[in-house]
């Protein structure tokens, strides 16, 4: 195919809940005259009801930015930066009792000339970040307990 290797991107994958996505689009070749680039945050639900094969799936498109216009030259970058606090999304969930699924994508589109687009698709895995207060209570429930062991073990005998 043509287009098989005219770019690379490295996109951070895992990201808090209230983070930004952070990444980087490099053209390695320039063989196809491009009209402008979209970046698209993706939201798709999946679930099953009822036996058999009876799924349903829902997309909705959370975010949609012209991130270029024009011909790439190569060995050109295009930074992101797509901040999610203003979207409120919810965490990522797989196969929740086999029953339910919430994914998020990010998908880059590519539109020439000719307006034939060309995707490029990432599974992005939201997650929740601790708050303060219960990142305290872990560290020190941790400490308790490796100086309850240190006690425990200074006690014993030895033989």
């Amino acid at each position: 195919m043509l287009f098989e290797k005219l770019y690379e991107s490295y996109i951070n994958a895992n990201v808090p809940l209230r983070d930004l996505i952070v990444g980087k689009i490099y053209f390695l070749l320039v063989r196809i005259k491009i009209q402008h680039m979209e970046l698209q945050l993706v939201k798709k639900k999946k679930r099953i009801t009822g036996i058999g094969p009876s799924t349903t799936t829902e997309t909705e498109i959370i975010a949609k930015y012209e991130i270029m216009n024009g011909v790439p030259i190569k060995g050109e970058s295009i930074s992101i930066r797509l901040f999610l606090v203003g979207y409120d999304p919810t965490l990522t969930m797989r196969d929740v009792n086999k029953k339910f699924s919430v994914r998020y994508f990010l998908i880059l589109v590519l539109v020439d000339e000719e307006d034939r687009r060309y995707f490029k698709q990432q599974e992005i895995i939201l997650w929740r970040n601790a708050s303060e207060k219960l990142r305290k209570q872990r560290t020190n429930l941790h400490q308790r307990f490796e100086s309850s062991e240190l006690e425990a073990s200074a006690e014993q005998p030895k033989m």
